[in-house]
Parts: C-alpha cells; structure tokens; sequence
C-alpha cells in the first residue's frame, strides 16, 4: 500500500465500502439475473413486447435494463441497479 492510502488506483475506504457492501450486491445480481431470465422467457412466450431484457457493466456497477423486475422505474441493491425501461 503506498502512502496515499490507494491500493491499485483505489482507495482504501472504497475497498472497505464495497467489501461491506458485497452481500446487497450479491443479492442484486442473482435479482437482475432472475429478472432478465424471466423477461426472456416472457418475450418468447409473447407476453411481453418491447425490448428484450439486458444486462450492461459500467465501471463497477452492473445493471440491468428492460426487467420486469424494476418496479415502478428503477431498485438498486449493492453495486446493481434494475431498471424496468432503459434510462
């Protein structure tokens, strides 16, 4: 660790906050990725129209877009967000 308390260009306290960080995030993937296999499998059924489901990595976030599981706009848990459109 060198002295400006950066490990590899991050900080030490964004390490310590995604670390505490890991369980919601964990539970925001296998909630996206749920989301998007039902959003599949509802298109192919033909009972959903519009945009297939997708999932996009943007730095260290993840999110999913056009879920069926975004409720009203958008939940995020951890370093996930679900989106029911595409912002």
């Amino acid at each position: 660790m060198k002295r400006d308390g950066k490990i590899g260009g991050i900080s030490t306290k964004e390490i310590v906050g995604r670390l505490f960080n890991a369980p919601n995030t964990a539970i925001g993937l296998g909630y996206g990725t749920v989301g998007t296999a039902v959003g599949d499998i509802a298109h192919d059924l033909g009972l959903r129209r519009g945009p297939r489901p997708q999932t996009i990595k943007r730095g260290s976030r993840t999110e999913f877009v056009n879920n069926p599981f975004g409720g009203v706009s958008a939940i995020t848990l951890g370093e996930t967000t679900t989106y029911r459109g595409n912002p």
